[in-house]
């Protein structure tokens, strides 16, 4: 059974924001790749390459986009009119609203697209800051350190991978999933 109404073409879905974003994902994807290639001596290894690419991306995944996610969290606001204290309002100040739906960075323009489909990304929601603390802020310099310890062939690489691989999971399933329901 048909409504008559057509659904939008891709072209009508894709908008400058989400080709900007598709870039530069891109663009870290390709700087990972050639980072593998150039940083690593010529006889390593293809698992060794994958593995050093990998985590540089992640690095890179991490830094770049959760922390400007953070930054947009707690340096951009807009005044609500209301007045009062909330311990489930960011800084407990109902007089002003954070997150990327105020910031007029890239960004914030990513984050407020990002913020369509689950519209805690559009605003500072303290259950995602939670997990984005950790994950931008110890999880990007890890994985970068990581890569450092492929690079020099540091056995206790594995040991670090490991880590980093449980808190990967247990963030972006667990913490997710306890959050799913939230409005």
């Amino acid at each position: 059974m048909t409504t008559g109404v057509a659904s939008p073409s891709l072209l009508e879905v894709i908008d400058g924001t989400t080709v900007l974003s598709l870039l530069f994902f891109t663009s870290l994807l390709l700087s990972s790749y050639l980072s593998a290639k150039y940083f690593l001596p010529t006889g390593a290894s293809s698992k060794t390459r994958f593995l050093y690419g990998w985590h540089v991306f992640d690095a890179l995944i991490h830094i770049l986009f959760e922390v400007s996610f953070l930054y947009c969290s707690f340096f951009s606001s807009a005044p609500t009119g209301l007045t009062g204290n909330s311990p489930t309002v960011l800084w407990g100040d109902l007089s002003r609203a954070y997150g990327a739906e105020h910031s007029t960075s890239l960004f914030g323009h990513l984050w407020r697209e990002y913020g369509k489909a689950d519209k805690r990304w559009a605003h500072a929601d303290i259950g995602v800051l939670a997990l984005e603390i950790p994950t931008g802020l110890i999880g990007g310099p890890l994985a970068w350190w990581i890569s450092e310890l492929i690079r020099k062939r540091d056995k206790g690489a594995w040991f670090w991978m490991l880590v980093l691989a449980v808190a990967e999971i247990y963030g972006g399933m667990f913490c997710h999933w306890g959050q799913s329901g939230k409005e």
